[in-house]
């Protein structure tokens, strides 16, 4: 049966890390919900969920969060717990369907499982009205660069109970700015002149923070356009991971949005387990250190006693705040931290436990 994409070959090493992260991040979601909500409808919505596996059985996002929800199944009840898994390409449905229907291992579900074949957007729509005011965990890994538009983005941040990670191959942006294909690829991604500017002047290392730094942007201009979002998109954490496939110059990233402490606590802590030299990356993205330094030069200067720049500036915004407001409760310095993608734990190693109000 044809397929096509990134299922018709071996997953690369960007592949399995934003899988990987995606379903620790979805262990981590389960538990909450499991402790505090597990009366609540559920969720899990994978949009762009593909063939199943690759061409060498990797399993890919839908038959991930089967075997996961199997997993949890068997202590916990997750008959509330709805998976929806849709591809625009009928062909990935339906080899995704056979591999469900002839593997034992992926039967046995006290979920509720859905499939469609649908675009994006179809799917997106159809299921908004549903999920509102459900507890929610939205996986979007399109391949390209203009899915998550500002309309889309816009509602997303109106499902309040909602932890959303989407992928974006963020070097498009660079080829884009460089040779603009038209005015309107432009206008439909909602990026302004400042953003395309910044684009275009800056290091090609930098083009997935700059995507975050534009959705970012977007969410205080619909807080202020739309009276329906104040007091929600204000507490909205946007927290990107870029990701450079070995040997290329291709930048992408995943890019997680939260309403919730929690939700972007646990999603920094494994950012940071996958890159504890800067949390943010899969490689050297401020280029702060050599890895190619022999050992005489790692023992006399290890890595991890060196501060990286993540946490110089980690430091130097503690030490402005603490300059302009002399103390800071234990609440300012999680938003603080969360704000600018640490978690809490990494302030507290520099100034140690501040203080309680």
């Amino acid at each position: 049966m044809p397929r096509s994409d990134i299922f018709d070959k071996s997953f690369d090493e960007v592949t399995l890390m934003k899988l990987d992260l995606f379903e620790k991040y979805l262990e981590e979601w389960l538990g909450v919900y499991v402790s505090k909500f597990s009366s609540k409808k559920a969720y899990i919505l994978d949009l762009f969920c593909g063939a199943g596996r690759d061409r060498d059985a990797n399993e890919g996002s839908a038959l991930r969060s089967i075997k996961i929800l199997l997993k949890w199944q068997k202590k916990y009840d997750l008959r509330n717990v709805t998976l929806i898994l849709c591809d625009a390409q009928v062909e990935k449905i339906e080899s995704l369907e056979s591999i469900l229907e002839h593997d034992l291992s992926y039967q046995g579900n006290a979920f509720n499982i859905r499939r469609y074949c649908k675009t994006f957007p179809e799917s997106f729509f159809q299921i908004e009205a549903e999920i509102k005011n459900a507890f929610n965990l939205i996986f979007l890994d399109p391949h390209g660069f203009n899915f998550i538009t500002p309309e889309i983005f816009k509602k997303l941040c109106f499902l309040r109970y909602t932890d959303t990670i989407f992928f974006i191959a963020s070097n498009f942006a660079n080829r884009f700015v460089a040779n603009p294909p038209s005015e309107a690829t432009f206008q439909e991604m909602g990026l302004k002149e400042d953003i395309m500017q910044e684009i275009k002047n800056s290091d090609h290392y930098e083009i997935h923070r700059i995507m975050a730094k534009h959705y970012r942007k977007l969410s205080h201009e619909f807080c202020h356009q739309d009276k329906q979002l104040e007091g929600v998109v204000d507490k909205i954490f946007l927290s990107p991971f870029s990701l450079k496939k070995e040997h290329t110059h291709n930048i992408y990233g995943l890019i997680f949005l939260t309403h919730d402490y929690c939700g972007i606590d646990k999603f920094l802590h494994l950012a940071w387990e996958k890159n504890p030299f800067n949390g943010e990356a899969n490689f050297n993205i401020d280029r702060d250190y050599d890895p190619n330094r022999n050992d005489s030069q790692l023992r006399l200067f290890p890595i991890e006693k060196v501060p990286s720049n993540r946490l110089t500036a980690l430091h130097a915004i503690i030490d402005r705040e603490l300059s302009q407001r002399e103390k800071i409760s234990n609440k300012d310095l999680c938003i603080l931290c969360y704000e600018n993608g640490y978690y809490p734990q990494k302030a507290n190693e520099y100034i140690g436990n501040p203080p309680i109000y």
